[in-house]
């Protein structure tokens, strides 16, 4: 079972509109995002076991369209780990 929530919001302020090393740097956007997810994995399809004991994750990122890619950070913390991840254009 997973449950995830994620709010992106697109900044009206751009302080990298300007910055362009040149003409080879074009900053469209910046989002902020927040995000949490809950879920479990259970050895049987029991509704009741698949929402006992839950896992659960919180976090907050960052996302650029920079040269009309993609560019993304999030960091995600739960009670097991903390961890900082990167994706240059879409993971799916």
């Amino acid at each position: 079972m997973y449950y995830s929530l994620e709010y992106r919001h697109t900044l009206v302020w751009n302080p990298l509109r300007r910055f362009t090393l040149n003409g080879r740097l074009d900053v469209d956007w910046i989002q902020l995002v927040g995000f949490t997810e809950l879920g479990r994995v259970a050895p049987e399809w029991k509704i009741d076991t698949l929402h006992q004991d839950m896992k659960w994750s919180i976090g907050a990122g960052a996302r650029c369209m920079v040269n009309n890619i993609i560019v993304r950070a999030d960091l995600g913390i739960s009670p097991e780990d903390a961890i900082v991840q990167m994706f240059i254009g879409h993971p799916f």
